[in-house]
């Protein structure tokens, strides 16, 4: 068997920290969208 060299994504490795700060801000801003829009429509009750 011959082995094959593995291959390596070099341009995902250095990506933005900015960009990565941007993605994390927004998927809690969409949680707690979610969270007041739940409280909204069910009456202010976790069930």
């Amino acid at each position: 068997m011959a082995r094959r060299k593995q291959i390596e994504f070099q341009g995902l490795q250095g990506h933005n920290k900015n960009v990565e700060r941007a993605v994390v801000v927004f998927c809690v801003a969409c949680i707690v969208f979610v969270i007041i829009a739940v409280q909204a429509v069910g009456g202010g009750t976790f069930r």
